[in-house]
């Protein structure tokens, strides 16, 4: 293992901390309400910002199987988070969507983490902000989970790490 490169990494998930912490002191994440786990996080962030899908696409983009993804609809439903319906082209397959009350407040936590932490990018710049971009996207797309594809430089750029931490936090 080459110790440089190991040091390098460690300073990256040093500085990843650190902007982390930034919005955890906060102690505000989404559906506070409700104790949702790890996945069913995962599944509320995906799908409200894909919109509708099918349980095997939502589960190759979140890289798990689709009984993993099964087993937590039947609670996101429950308390209205999610819709579940029969796909009208494919009997099938199960469709899944966000409620318009659940995509609202997982939008709502994602920009307030955007404006939280968009004073710790000033120092960056336009085109910057596009290569830390590409270079997580490049991380990710070789992790082979998903589709590869970073989160465009907008006000969404920072959703991804923001499903992360509320992910993350404590539920309660």
């Amino acid at each position: 293992m080459d110790e440089d490169r190991v040091g390098l990494l460690h300073g990256v998930l040093r500085s990843m901390t650190t902007l982390t912490r930034v919005f955890a002191a906060r102690g505000t994440h989404p559906f506070k309400d409700r104790a949702l786990g790890r996945r069913e996080m995962d599944v509320m962030f995906f799908v409200s910002q894909s919109g509708t899908m099918t349980v095997r696409r939502l589960a190759e983009a979140l890289g798990v199987t689709s009984g993993a993804i099964s087993q937590v609809l039947p609670k996101l439903e429950r308390i209205g988070l999610i819709a579940v319906d029969v796909d009208p082209l494919d009997r099938r397959h199960r469709l899944v969507r966000a409620t318009a009350s659940a995509a609202a407040e997982v939008t709502a936590f994602q920009d307030e983490y955007v404006r939280t932490l968009l004073p710790e990018f000033h120092p960056l710049s336009d085109s910057e902000l596009v290569e830390l971009d590409r270079l997580l996207a490049k991380v990710h797309s070789a992790q082979g989970v998903g589709d590869g594809a970073a989160a465009a430089v907008t006000p969404a750029a920072g959703r991804a790490v923001a499903a992360e931490f509320a992910a993350e936090a404590p539920s309660g």
